[in-house]
């Protein structure tokens, strides 16, 4: 299996890839920022060229420690749902248990 880590800073994707491959894996690290469409364009176009396509994707980036940063201050991360808690034990509409 091959694993591309995806990191804003190009540096630290590749010491992240080096490891793997350190460990016998098969890794290469791409420049993707989700914040910055450019980035993202090109990442997608450098995976289609040199791997053809992508089966999967984990997307880690922007969990702000569940409110531990402010809006205001988070300007570089992208909202993420990771740490909402539940409101209600009733599952939401459309799901079983739901009418």
């Amino acid at each position: 299996m091959t694993v591309l880590i995806g990191a804003r800073d190009p540096r630290r994707g590749e010491d992240a890839a080096a490891a793997l491959r350190a460990a016998g894996g098969d890794a290469h690290a791409v420049v993707l920022d989700f914040t910055d469409q450019a980035t993202a364009r090109t990442a997608a176009q450098q995976i289609r060229e040199r791997f053809g396509h992508l089966d999967g994707l984990i997307n880690n980036a922007g969990v702000t420690g569940c409110g531990q940063v402010s809006p205001e201050d988070a300007h570089d991360q992208v909202p993420s749902s990771a740490c909402t808690r539940p409101t209600s034990a009733e599952p939401p509409a459309g799901r079983p248990g739901r009418s």
